[in-house]
C-alpha cells in the first residue's frame, strides 16, 4: 500500500508503480513529531530504518508502517504507571525484561 504526499505523487508519475520514498520532513509530519526528533532517532539508531540518498535521509512507507506497528503498547498494561512496547516484552538483557519490571500492585 503506497501512501503519498502531493510532492511524492508528482515524483512517482514515472516510477513504474513503485512507492516513492518519503523525506525526513514528511516522516515528521506523518508521525506528528518535530523534525529534530526524526534526526535524533536516526543519530541514535532508533526509529524507522533510514536510507541515505546522497546527503539526504529517505524512508520507505512500508518500513515506517512496520516500525509503527512494532511500537504498539500492550493494552493489558494501559492504566498502569508504566507501559511497555510489545516489541520489548520478553527480551532478555533489556531494561524491560520480565525480571526487571516493577511488581504488580498488591490486591487488598
Amino acid at each position: 500500500m503506497c501512501r503519498t504526499t502531493a510532492r511524492a505523487e508528482e515524483a512517482a508519475s514515472g516510477a513504474g508503480g513503485r512507492c516513492p520514498l518519503m523525506s525526513a520532513e514528511e516522516l515528521a509530519d506523518f508521525l506528528g513529531v518535530p523534525l529534530n526528533t526524526v534526526y535524533i532517532w536516526n543519530h541514535r539508531h532508533r526509529g524507522p530504518r533510514t536510507h541515505q540518498v546522497g546527503r539526504y535521509l529517505r524512508y520507505r512507507w512500508s518500513e515506517v508502517e512496520a516500525w509503527l506497528e512494532a511500537q504498539a503498547v500492550n493494552r493489558d498494561l494501559i492504566g498502569q504507571d508504566w507501559l511497555v512496547p510489545l516489541s520489548l516484552v520478553g527480551r532478555q538483557n533489556s531494561a524491560y525484561s520480565p525480571t526487571r519490571l516493577p511488581p504488580p500492585a498488591a490486591l487488598p
